[in-house]
C-alpha cells in the first residue's frame, strides 16, 4: 500500500487522461479517492466504513465499499464500529 502511494501516486498523476484515481486500504474499508478537477488540480476524498460509497463522475460510476470489500472481516475498534 505504502509503494502505491508514494511511488506509483506520482506517476498516474501525470498522465493526463486520468481523472479518478483510487487507494483501497488493505486493512480497513477504506478508500481514498484523488480526482482531477477541471482546472488539473487533485482533489482528495475519503470515504470510511462499509456504508460509504465512492461517486466516480468522470465514467458515470459509482461503488458501494460493501461491495468492494465483501467478504472481508475487519477488527472491530472498541466503540463496537469496524476500521
Amino acid at each position: 500500500m505504502s509503494f502505491d502511494r508514494i511511488r506509483k501516486l506520482p506517476e498516474y498523476q501525470t498522465i493526463e487522461t486520468v481523472v479518478h484515481i483510487l487507494l483501497v486500504d488493505t486493512e480497513a474499508p477504506r478508500i481514498d479517492l484523488l480526482s482531477r478537477d477541471t482546472d488539473g488540480a487533485w482533489v482528495q476524498g475519503k470515504h470510511d466504513g462499509l456504508d460509504a460509497r465512492v461517486d466516480l463522475p468522470a465514467i458515470q460510476a459509482s461503488l458501494e465499499l460493501t461491495d468492494v470489500f465483501e467478504g472481508l472481516d475487519f477488527d472491530e475498534r472498541s466503540d463496537g464500529r469496524t476500521r
